[in-house]
């Protein structure tokens, strides 16, 4: 491990321990969203879990997944150009109030959270159409060592689409 991941990895942990407490304290869904009538959905979301990277936006994409914990997965993302960060967020997946969701925190903001609406053994697919750009976040896995983010507004018609392909490091 290099000093420079070693130092990341520290610096990460706790600011994911405070949005971890902080993220049973807020709503992050609208009440009338239907309610899980089946197992929590997130305790299977365990291939995300590792390091994923690749190209992006002028730089190295970086996706820290873990492993399901207590119906949650924490999960921390960052972009490096020319050897520095230039953006980060922080994701909290998560079942709150009977509904699986993805509470974001691009730049250490909370943003607002997408509820899970379609999800398979290697994919997830989280919504709200009431939502800012992207209305749709869909994590697939598609591969042993690829893991595919796309974000998409199929719901206000934001001709946007971005597309993540990372490798398992």
């Amino acid at each position: 491990m290099t000093k420079r991941n070693a130092l990341c990895n520290i610096s990460l942990i706790v600011p994911l321990g405070l949005f971890w407490l902080q993220s049973g304290q807020e709503e992050a869904t609208p009440a009338q969203q239907p309610v899980l009538t089946e197992e929590n959905p997130i305790e299977q979301m365990d291939w995300m879990a590792g390091t994923w990277k690749g190209p992006m936006w002028g730089g190295v994409f970086e996706a820290h997944y873990g492993t399901p914990t207590d119906g949650r997965v924490l999960g921390h993302s960052r972009l490096w150009r020319d050897e520095k960060e230039s953006y980060f967020e922080f994701e909290v997946f998560e079942v709150r109030d009977g509904v699986a969701h993805v509470q974001p925190y691009p730049g250490g903001k909370r943003a607002t959270g997408l509820r899970l609406t379609e999800h398979t053994e290697t994919k997830a697919v989280f919504e709200n159409p009431d939502k800012d750009y992207p209305t749709r976040m869909v994590y697939e896995r598609v591969g042993a060592d690829r893991l595919t983010i796309t974000l998409t507004d199929p719901h206000g018609g934001t001709p946007k689409r971005e597309s993540f392909e990372l490798t398992l490091e």
